[in-house]
């Protein structure tokens, strides 16, 4: 093969390659799966029944502050049990809020 067309040839890239008939569809990635384990269409924080609205403002509100904190610890302290020592801490936060 001559450099002109050695140079005229690529290597395939992911979004290059397409896929035949005999190719199985990719499976579900936890961001594309829903909680009955359909495959969401929807785009990324958009729930299109609203239905998830109520529960990720609660989460939002009473959970992740608490867990952020938690994880802030987690990769300042790297502890070797790091779930131990982020569920510690979250049963320590939750004593305080009583």
């Amino acid at each position: 093969m001559d450099t002109q067309q050695a140079s005229t040839l690529s290597t395939p890239t992911p979004d290059t390659i397409t896929p035949d008939a005999s190719t199985p569809p990719a499976a579900p990635t936890p961001s594309n799966t829903t909680s009955n384990g359909g495959t969401s269409t929807a785009n990324a924080g958009t729930d299109t029944n609203g239905a998830g609205a109520p529960t990720r403002r609660w989460l939002n509100e009473n959970v992740t502050p608490a867990l952020l904190e938690g994880m802030k610890l987690l990769a300042k302290e790297k502890p070797s049990d790091p779930l131990k020592v982020l569920g510690q801490f979250l049963i320590d936060k939750s004593n305080e809020s009583k």
